[in-house]
């Protein structure tokens, strides 16, 4: 009587320690996937925010100051960038920060082979953006990873002024010097009289290579 009275008990407690494992695991289940629901949330909203800042913005926008305006890491905006990217949005990353690429009507564009000394970097630029040009980029050939990119975005004196700055304040070392001064710069301008125009002057002044039209 006593044995089948404590055999019940038992059973009754092992019910109860099931159905309250079980409650739990749901309840931790759900908790976890609302964590998650709202992270997605908060990311999508973050994500749309990014973009109608980068797409009202008239300046590169640094990562640094995204990540402040919006309370995240620095690592989560380079992740939000990739996602934007992948969802087709035309994000170019400068020294400056990042930007969005608005298609430029009736561009015209042109790569340079120019070859000089990095402390020659200022007035190649200047050179070609007191004509009219826009500097794109910069692109080397490297012996192991092969062609190596980086971009530039300078149209104006005091864009290439601030680009040397943040190179020299840095103390990094500009691409060319990879490639013992050779690189290759796409040049963007209203018209080929512009860009020709360009590349006599860096022809003059023994900077040029060659040129691809």
């Amino acid at each position: 009587m006593v044995q089948s009275s404590i055999f019940h008990v038992r059973k009754i407690i092992h019910k109860m320690t099931g159905s309250l494992i079980w409650h739990l695991s749901l309840h931790v289940l759900l908790s976890v996937n609302s964590r998650q629901e709202l992270i997605m949330m908060e990311r999508e909203e973050r994500l749309r925010r990014i973009e109608e800042m980068l797409k009202s913005a008239q300046e590169p926008i640094s990562g640094a100051a995204l990540a402040e305006e919006l309370g995240v890491s620095r690592q989560a905006i380079v992740q939000d960038m990739a996602i934007l990217r992948n969802r087709g949005l035309s994000i170019r990353s400068t020294p400056r920060g990042y930007l969005f690429e608005r298609e430029r009507a009736s561009k015209v564009r042109r790569i340079l082979a120019v070859r000089h000394r990095k402390e020659e970097v200022y007035d190649e630029l200047v050179t070609i953006v007191n004509l009219g040009g826009r500097v794109l980029d910069v692109i080397v050939d490297h012996p192991i990873y092969g062609e190596i990119r980086g971009n530039i975005e300078v149209s104006t004196k005091e864009e290439v002024a601030r680009f040397v700055n943040i190179l020299e304040s840095s103390n990094t070392e500009p691409l060319l010097q990879l490639s013992k001064g050779f690189h290759l710069h796409t040049v963007e301008a209203d018209d080929e009289e512009t860009l020709s125009a360009i590349e006599k002057a860096l022809q003059e002044k023994g900077y040029l290579s060659w040129s691809t039209v």
